[in-house]
């Protein structure tokens, strides 16, 4: 009964995750940022040292975590297969030292071995036992949800994907916990001021246009778009050629932060707007108590070209309406005279010529 019931739960997730595709989504949301084909699940641990201990201790001291099985889209936690060949419940284990990792191969012969026997979709809590404040230790109070899925094929069951999710909904690429021996000291935040929006035009216009900029944040493995720090506002303008800003942007943490900026396309038709589209990436790093900020920018010509480095954010519109009558006007008066005076004096000429004939 148990089989019957985990082919039609997989059976039916397989089929959501079709029309899913075909209706543009992604095949399974749970794998937006994913590790292709893994090999195992590796777990770390990392001590950091409060700047004002007076001592630096030797972190020898083990530390206790748990895997626990949980349900997922396809599975029950009783069946979901553990490290050591169990299935279901808890397993425990401990990592010991100021930087250290464990890996739970897949589908292999090793002792702490996690063996997938059947397709699906598998689910699990990591956490560290020992969690908050413990004296002069700091345990991190992280829960990661970790996902494996399992296929069919010609070999077996083969592992196609994993993702491994925090609390917070962000997507890391580890497994890893971040203890704190005594108190510890966040950094002071950055400041600056975003990039700068440049605009040129090729042309004469008549008049000055107006043009207008957006700006947007782009999600990455390590954050949610939703949560990224924007500058003080996300669209901005500029009347004819010249600069414009989207203010000042924050950031309290470190990490690595893009940004998409692009021209919106105007109605009038006497211009060729520029459909670039410009990526700002921040790196932002912690340098002494505070953090330091470096900008870095990529240009993207057209659809299916690759993207490439640029110096400044500009966007250069073609005018192709008529040309403007700017500046001194007396040379344009001085050939209009001398047009006038050639037409009259080939007028002459004609009348005479018919007199003669």
């Amino acid at each position: 009964m148990k089989l019957a019931n985990r082919a039609v739960r997989f059976t039916v997730a397989i089929v959501l995750a079709w029309v899913m595709a075909l209706a543009g989504g992604a095949s399974y949301t749970a794998f937006a940022v994913e590790t292709a084909h893994p090999t195992d699940l590796t777990v770390k641990q990392t001590w950091k040292l409060d700047p004002k201990a007076e001592k630096d201790p030797a972190f020898d001291s083990a530390v206790k975590y748990e895997i626990k099985a949980i349900d997922s889209e396809t599975t029950d936690a009783a069946e979901t297969p553990m490290p050591g060949g169990r299935v279901g419940g808890t397993y425990e284990f401990t990592l010991k030292g100021k930087d250290a990792e464990v890996k739970f191969p897949f589908n292999s012969k090793a002792d702490n071995a996690i063996s997938f026997q059947h397709a699906g979709i598998y689910a699990y809590e990591v956490r560290s036992a020992v969690q908050g404040e413990h004296g002069d230790y700091t345990y991190d109070s992280e829960v990661f949800t970790v996902k494996v899925q399992a296929l069919n094929s010609k070999d077996g069951v083969t592992l196609e994907k994993m993702v491994v999710v925090d609390s917070e909904g962000e997507k890391p690429k580890d497994v890893e916990f971040n203890h704190v021996f005594g108190k510890e000291y966040p950094p002071d935040p950055v400041t600056v001021d975003f990039l700068k929006v440049e605009k040129k035009i090729k042309g004469n216009p008549k008049k000055d246009s107006t043009f207008y900029f957006t700006l947007k944040a782009l999600e990455s493995s390590a954050m949610n778009a939703k949560k990224m720090p924007m500058p003080g506002k996300s669209e901005t303008k500029v009347t004819g050629e010249g600069l414009c800003s989207f203010g000042k942007i924050k950031f309290t943490k470190a990490g690595s932060y893009t940004y998409e900026i692009r021209e919106e396309a105007g109605s009038d038709k006497n211009y060729n707007y520029d459909s670039s589209v410009y990526r700002v990436t921040y790196q932002v790093y912690r340098q002494g108590a505070g953090l330091k900020a470096d900008a870095s920018i990529q240009r993207l010509l057209g659809s299916g070209k690759p993207w490439k480095a640029a110096d400044a954010v500009v966007f250069t519109n073609k005018y192709k309406g008529g040309i403007a009558i700017t500046g001194d006007t007396s040379k344009i008066m001085l050939w209009g005279i001398v047009l006038a005076a050639a037409v009259a004096a080939l007028v002459v000429i004609m009348i005479r010529r018919r007199r003669r004939g």
